[in-house]
């Protein structure tokens, strides 16, 4: 993730286990939180905001949404 930061480069992450991308958004959410305090961040420098910087689809994501955000 850093490597695609300072790249400028996306990251596109393939699952099928719900409970993985779970485990990653909570990994996201403390990266901001380190950052937010300060602290280095093993995602990179910047903070990784839901819908913003990062998308997260899965089985309950709508067809219209996924063209959204394509």
């Amino acid at each position: 993730m850093r490597v695609c930061e300072l790249r400028g480069e996306k990251l596109l992450v393939f699952s099928q286990s719900l409970m993985s991308l779970d485990l990653i958004e909570e990994f996201l959410d403390q990266c901001t939180a380190l950052v937010d305090q300060g602290l280095p961040s093993p995602a990179g420098s910047g903070k990784w905001i839901k819908n913003e910087d990062y998308f997260r689809m899965d089985g309950a994501t709508s067809g219209g949404k996924r063209h959204e955000v394509s």
